[in-house]
């Protein structure tokens, strides 16, 4: 049997709470959405689980480190692109540009 996540959207069906868990650290699963156990009839909001709660301080360091990442690399590109361009290599700066 599976887990089921009911959203206002309507609801998904999970194999485990460790998908749940996943999902609900990538924002797919919200706080306030509804968690049923396998072979349960009771709802309970995600975040009054356990796991699911500590995903939550996960779910916000693993964003705020991919922010971080993609900055970084955006800027590393965007200087290598001007630095090529400014010597001469305008067509391959062109092309770091873009990507």
């Amino acid at each position: 049997m599976a887990w089921t996540v009911r959203t206002e959207d309507g609801s998904l069906e999970f194999e485990s709470l460790g998908e749940i868990e996943r999902a609900y650290r990538n924002g797919l699963v919200a706080p306030e959405d509804e968690v049923r156990a396998p072979g349960s009839e009771r709802w309970q909001r995600a975040d009054s689980l356990p796991v699911l709660r500590r995903a939550a301080g996960r779910r916000t360091a693993g964003v705020q480190a991919n922010l971080r990442l993609g900055v970084a690399l955006s800027i590393a590109l965007a200087v290598a692109a001007l630095w090529l361009i400014a010597n001469g290599m305008w067509l391959v700066g062109l092309v770091v540009a873009i990507g």
